[in-house]
């Protein structure tokens, strides 16, 4: 029988799969699908050679067969799942996700360090989380390797992020093999015009493909930094700042280096503004991206075929595909053994119904665990996780930069402690004391872009102290409540 290969790819509000075989030497595709996401869930599209006959997967009746207006988001991806799973006749897939579902980090790592390599993702990916409770489950891929270091691209989903992929999972009753990042199978299908021009050291990539934005930084053609946007980002503002701070993250990670190429995709026509806010990083060119619309989870399957290492999958995930294949495993054992047995003495008829409750019951207290521990978290981290993600202009590296902009000449800034949501604290070194006079007024004066007239200390910025040309500063991010003010400032005092 052929080797072959099944990816299922999310992109925006499609699942679309191929599937590919081996042939002539290589794997080409057989066959292709897309199912909607969206309210129109009963018009999907397939293309290749279609199979037919007994190997559509059982479990049919569980679903409803045409999807309607009233399914919810979770069903009609569980029907897209099940389609997916009776047109490619199996339901084990490779599973790509969008960038913006993931916590995704480049890391760099000394060569003789090689072997410590997983411990040290984890620990970075761990301390950028916004679950700190939930133990991660962390792919790694190395992109680039010098005789000093290896930089590898890290990435694990967390279980609030896969939680509506879980449940269509479980009630399609598919599992998945790999789980992959769709923007790595996009970065192989567009690599011909990515590097279409020579020379460029440093290349900025842009996809706004179906699921928003995502943004690559590749050096000497690894990548350096990645950063999913989706579709929070609607104007060239909001773009022009995601893009700045991920330069700031990815110079941190390779060095400072001049932007030699811009690179844009869009599915979409982009409005002028847009590339005009762009051309402020380097020259910018629009390439291509009216591709086959199966090119970028082709690409993921084909990263299979060439012996891709990345593997995100969750645990409960892998969970489900090992109790899925020992299932089979054992309804062949059982059913090999009832034809012993039947020769032998015709009894013992229970046993598989015995083995398959056995089963059944594993899998229900499992989804049980699953829920409680899903419910109790849930309060947990949702405020957690709108103020990590909403709150840029207040970020540390933000307000370093607004901070470090507005220093005089004759000032030296030597430490900067953020908390965050409360205070700034700055301590340096000038020339004459009048400077820092100015300096506490330039921080005060910040304002915030978004909302103009508003400032980015409005708790106010306090000198606490001023010694053989040493100062400190105290900013406030928030002004006071109004009955705590001055306990608050006292506070701060007698911690300084």
């Amino acid at each position: 029988m052929a080797k072959e290969v099944t990816a299922l790819s999310l992109e925006g509000t499609f699942l679309r799969g191929v599937k590919l075989v081996e042939s002539g030497g290589g794997f080409a595709r057989q066959t292709s699908g897309a199912w909607s996401l969206k309210e129109e869930t009963g018009d999907k599209q397939v293309s290749g050679d279609v199979e037919s006959g007994p190997g559509t997967p059982a479990g049919d009746q569980d679903l409803p067969e045409e999807a309607g207006e009233d399914m919810s988001a979770a069903d009609r991806m569980a029907l897209a799942f099940h389609e997916a799973a009776q047109t490619f006749k199996t339901r084990e897939f490779i599973l790509s996700v969008p960038l913006s579902r993931l916590l995704v980090k480049v890391v760099r790592t000394p060569v003789d360090e090689h072997d410590d390599l997983l411990e040290k993702a984890q620990a970075e990916l761990e301390a950028i989380s916004p679950f700190p409770d939930e133990p991660l489950v962390v792919g790694v891929e190395t992109v680039a390797e010098t005789d000093k270091e290896i930089v590898s691209a890290v990435a694990a989903l967390p279980s609030e992020a896969a939680a509506d992929i879980s449940d269509a999972l479980a009630a399609a009753k598919v599992c998945v093999t790999r789980t992959d990042i769709t923007a790595f199978g996009r970065l192989r299908a567009f690599w011909p015009q990515i590097c279409a021009k020579e020379g460029a050291s440093r290349r900025l990539v842009l996809m706004n493909i179906d699921d928003g934005w995502d943004i690559l930084v590749l050096d000497d053609g690894a990548p350096v930094f990645l950063r999913g946007l989706g579709s929070a980002v609607r104007t060239p503002e909001e773009l022009a700042r995601d893009v700045t701070l991920s330069l700031l993250q990815g110079e941190h990670a390779g060095g400072v280096r001049t932007i030699d190429d811009v690179v844009v995709f869009s599915s979409a026509p982009l409005d002028k503004a847009f590339l005009e806010r762009l051309a402020a990083f380097g020259p910018v060119r629009v390439a291509d991206a009216s591709m086959d619309e199966y090119e970028s989870v082709e690409g993921v399957a084909q990263r299979s075929v060439e012996g891709a290492t990345f593997d995100a999958t969750p645990e409960e995930w892998a969970m489900a595909l090992r109790e899925s294949r020992f299932k089979k495993k054992l309804t062949i054992g059982i059913s090999a053994a009832m034809a012993i047995w039947l020769l032998a003495m015709g009894t013992f008829f229970g046993v598989p119904f015995a083995y398959g409750q056995l089963a059944a019951r594993q899998v229900a207290q499992s989804k049980r665990h699953q829920s409680a521990y899903r419910a109790v978290k849930s309060i947990e981290t949702k405020l957690k996780m709108v103020q990590g993600y909403n709150d840029r202009e207040h970020g540390a590296l933000m307000l370093l930069k607004h901070i470090s902009d507005a220093l005089p000449d004759g000032a030296r800034l030597r430490e900067f402690r953020y908390t965050r949501g409360d205070s700034v604290f700055v301590q340096g070194d000038v020339d004459q004391d009048t400077i820092v006079y100015d300096y506490k007024n330039a921080l005060f004066a910040l304002r915030n872009d978004d909302e103009e007239g508003s400032k980015m200390f409005p708790g106010g910025v306090e000198l606490s102290g001023l010694r053989q040309n040493k100062f400190r500063l105290d900013a406030v991010l928030k002004a006071p409540d109004d009955d705590e003010p001055a306990a608050r400032t006292q506070t701060r005092r007698r911690t300084q």
